[in-house]
């Protein structure tokens, strides 16, 4: 059948991996760590406009093209405005380049309950399974740490092949990867413009998994835990 599935591709943060503590946790972690009172929820007062600032870069394709070194840099920056945010000053790049540090080995990150066993399960029935993730090469490291990359056939992180999600490009290379024309491939993230959009511009079939039940008014396929993958794909 030329519409059947032979290939899922998954996002990785929110969708096969989580932080743990969470990414204001993380935070507010670390400025204790370093002698400053900051309360979890002080960050997480933060972190919509960090959102905002994301989606306006993500729109303009002319800022899709990256290098790890680049994405480094950002993500240091992106840091140091939060503690600013939150009243630190003086040691802001000290305390954004300890945030790099601790999320560099994987640590900080823990799998979902159910993505062994649905990976496990779509490779028993043979579809290719790949992770296509934004951010540094600490990605992969994370990825490593909890063995992800023996459960799937390739890895792609956009600090490493040198294109950002919702680029065309990364999403390409992902079918290349697979071996599948785009019919016959899923796409699997959390973020819409990212990925709901990026898999929409190849021709992938795009799927939000949407774990929080965040409210939303997107106009896509959605599921709250990657079991209901297995449902729609029609595996037991």
């Amino acid at each position: 059948m030329s519409g059947a599935i032979k290939a899922v591709m998954l996002d990785a943060l929110g969708t096969v991996i989580d932080l743990e503590p969470s990414f204001a946790g993380a935070f507010a972690q670390v400025c204790q760590d370093f002698g400053y009172q900051v309360s979890e929820d002080a960050v997480a007062q933060v972190l919509p406009i960090i959102e905002q600032i994301e989606q306006q870069r993500l729109s303009n394709e002319e800022n899709l093209r990256v290098t790890n070194e680049f994405l480094m840099s950002r993500w240091i920056k992106m840091n140091k405005f939060i503690f600013k945010m939150v009243g630190i000053d003086g040691d802001a790049v000290k305390l954004a380049v300890e945030m790099e540090r601790r999320f560099q080995d994987g640590s900080y990150t823990r799998l979902f309950p159910d993505t062994i066993p649905v990976l496990s399960r779509l490779r028993e029935q043979g579809v290719r399974l790949g992770i296509v993730s934004n951010g540094t090469a600490s990605v992969l490291n994370c990825l490593r740490y909890h063995q992800l990359d023996s459960y799937v056939d390739f890895i792609l992180i956009s600090g490493i092949v040198g294109w950002e999600k919702p680029a065309r490009q990364i999403f390409e290379l992902a079918l290349n990867k697979a071996g599948v024309k785009a019919q016959n491939a899923v796409f699997v993230g959390d973020h819409y413009l990212a990925d709901i959009e990026g898999a929409r511009r190849v021709g992938i079939r795009p799927i939000l998994i949407n774990r929080n039940r965040r409210p939303h008014t997107f106009a896509c396929e959605e599921i709250e835990t990657l079991f209901s993958l297995l449902e729609i794909l029609k595996i037991k």
